[in-house]
């Protein structure tokens, strides 16, 4: 405790206005650890090199903003798409030892963090699989690439550290399968058959033949041979870009049941147009 002097007065104001520049430096992603701390504790993680690169700290939100840029042709559209629906709705606002895990800084991003989110999406109610694809899926990819850029030392996911920190287990998760009853099944197409008819077609195939969603909408009349009853599964569209299928394996011919053959045959021109 100080005394209350007018010399130790300005020396707060001076401090407090160099913790809002700091705060705001962090919220924006831009803080610059040597320019603050030279002589600090964490400094020799930035005098190896002091490229602006690695002498700037960035927050989990300051690298993902710029690291999901480059994910766009790197990884498929549906990759991309999930890395964005998992860190702006479950990792960046997540609330962990008393902040917002956006808002951490990544040198001092810590393996009790992890734990603490994974904590929090159980929380939730989010289930084992769901929380293991976000911590260990989505967020180890990024952190995996702000390795290899040198923007942290630590790997936080090293296989050493799995009796502190592991992947939830799954062995004992409930089913996720609660499939429509016919009743509720024929009650769905008779709704798309009256209120949106233009959707009709890829409801009644995903019912009956179970495929990824994408996998049917990038299905073309040329895939489908109605004399055979069969469907060739060789390409996916994801957000209006086309590529191929998730896996070599996912590449097949299914067979289309009678029923899928019949409203197919009504559906679909004999040629092409």
């Amino acid at each position: 405790k100080h005394d209350d002097t007018p010399e130790n007065r300005n020396i707060k104001e001076l401090m407090d206005a160099q913790a809002r520049l700091i705060s705001d430096e962090m919220k924006r992603g831009v803080f610059d650890y040597l320019k603050w701390f030279p002589n600090g504790n964490k400094a020799y993680l930035f005098r190896a090199q002091q490229s602006t690169q690695r002498s700037r700290i960035y927050t989990v939100e300051g690298y993902y903003q710029e690291w999901i840029e480059k994910q766009v042709g790197r990884v498929r559209p549906h990759r991309v798409k999930d890395y964005k629906s998992q860190f702006q709705a479950h990792i960046l606002p997540a609330k962990v030892a008393e902040s917002t895990f956006g808002k951490i800084p990544l040198p001092f991003l810590t393996r009790q963090h992890l734990k603490d989110l994974q904590h929090g999406l159980t929380a939730k109610g989010l289930k084992a699989s769901s929380v293991n694809g976000i911590v260990h899926g989505s967020l180890r990819a990024m952190l995996r690439d702000a390795r290899a850029e040198g923007i942290i030392e630590v790997d936080l996911f090293d296989i050493a550290f799995r009796p502190f920190f592991k992947p939830l287990s799954t062995n004992d998760s409930e089913t996720s399968i609660d499939p429509y009853i016919p009743e509720e099944r024929e009650d769905i197409l008779e709704g798309f058959r009256k209120y949106r008819p233009h959707y009709l077609l890829f409801v009644y195939f995903q019912f009956w033949q179970g495929t990824r969603p994408s996998e049917a909408i990038a299905l073309r009349r040329q895939d489908i041979d109605l004399r055979y009853s069969s469907a060739k599964i060789h390409r996916t569209r994801v957000e209006g870009k086309e590529a191929g299928t998730k896996t070599k394996r996912s590449n097949r011919e299914i067979h289309l049941h009678d029923n899928v053959v019949e409203v197919l045959k009504a559906s679909l021109p004999l040629h092409v147009k």
